[in-house]
């Protein structure tokens, strides 16, 4: 539990079952971290931090090792090649992340931004939290069986 909330905390929110970690506004102005195996340092730096967390909470754009990043997420190789994600924070929400090209690996197919889908394909026929009721999905509409209960 020690290890996600520090992961959280730093702006990288780990996806168990993948070397996925979404990224997210972070808690700290930077944070560096050094991979045991192979010594190298990741670093996570943030423009515009403000430590109150009142404003600039979210990311606007990010480099990763220089270059424009758009993904808003990161593979394991960020730590064990030391790289370092540079996110700008501001006070409005961004397109930035938003584009299906730029989502995780998932075992369906995404086919939009911000679509609807079936609450009970979500979440499983009994799981459903409203019968027949849709859900508004942040990230696009997700296709397959992959989410079925």
């Amino acid at each position: 539990m020690g290890s996600f909330v520090a992961f959280s905390m730093m702006g990288l929110f780990p996806n168990p079952g993948q070397d996925v970690y979404l990224i997210t506004p972070p808690y700290f102005e930077h944070v560096n971290i050094t991979h045991p195996q192979t010594g190298k340092t990741a670093r996570v730096r943030n423009v515009n931090f403000d430590p109150t967390y009142a404003t600039n909470i979210y990311i606007q754009s990010a480099t990763l090792d220089g270059k424009p990043y758009t993904r808003n997420w990161i593979d394991h190789s960020f730590f064990t090649e030391g790289k370092e994600l540079i996110l700008t924070l501001g006070r409005n929400e961004s397109s930035w992340g938003t584009h299906v090209e730029d989502l995780p690996p998932s075992l369906g197919k995404y086919t939009g931004f911000n679509g609807t889908f079936s609450a009970k394909r979500m979440m499983g026929a009994k799981g459903a939290r409203s019968s027949g009721g849709t859900y508004k999905a942040g990230f696009g509409v997700l296709h397959g069986d992959g989410l079925n209960a």
